[in-house]
């Protein structure tokens, strides 16, 4: 039976007692749960990457997490008159986790929802075209059935295990345009109203 339950996002700057709650946290990828736990606090200090939290009010834990941040993916480009290298402004989307009690419930999808919603603010106010992410082999299928594609479309954990190759430290680029988020029905937020103070 589907429960209904309210989860709170907010940043990492706000969540009390991170440390203490980010112990408890396994998302079952040793990597990214180290990651969680020392370093994200720091690239948070130092502005390099940011990162949000989900909680669970009720319990008091941390359900899962993302951060992100932006920069330019260059590719090589083949025109008639040659090959060019273009620049395409996106937003990097560095870590995305949940715990393993929450893992198939649905929660994953949801924060996903909420990141694109999140996303199209930013496309809205800064013109980046893409998202791109770096997935474990483990994660590739979740992202494929949120839209993600294959930067390089052969180069699936399965083609490489076909060789008898060990994926589990290999990362399979992916991205997300924000043109199929839009195509998608995707919206930045509306409510953008300014409580301001005319003088005159």
């Amino acid at each position: 039976m589907n429960q209904s339950r309210a989860f709170k996002l907010c940043p990492l700057s706000t969540c009390p007692h991170f440390e203490e709650l980010a112990l408890h946290f396994d998302s079952t990828n040793r990597g990214i749960d180290i990651f969680f736990r020392k370093e994200c606090p720091k690239f948070e200090s130092t502005q390099k990457l940011k990162t949000f939290v989900l909680m669970d009010p009720i319990k008091n834990q941390i359900v899962g997490f993302f951060s992100s941040t932006v920069g330019l993916l260059t590719q090589n480009v083949k025109k008639d008159d040659g090959t060019y290298k273009v620049d395409t402004p996106y937003i990097n989307l560095a870590y995305f986790a949940i715990d393993k009690e929450y893992q198939g419930t649905g929660i994953g999808r949801a924060l996903m929802m909420e990141f694109f919603s999140m996303c199209m603010v930013i496309a809205l106010y800064t013109g980046v075209q893409l998202i791109y992410l770096e997935s474990v082999d483990e994660s590739v299928n979740f992202y494929k059935r949120l839209g993600y594609e294959l930067l390089h479309k052969d180069a699936t954990p399965e083609a490489y295990q076909k060789f008898g190759n060990d994926t589990r430290n290999i990362q399979f680029p992916m991205l997300r345009k924000i043109s199929d988020l839009i195509a998608d029905g995707h919206s930045p937020y509306i409510d953008n109203v300014l409580p301001i103070n005319v003088e005159k």
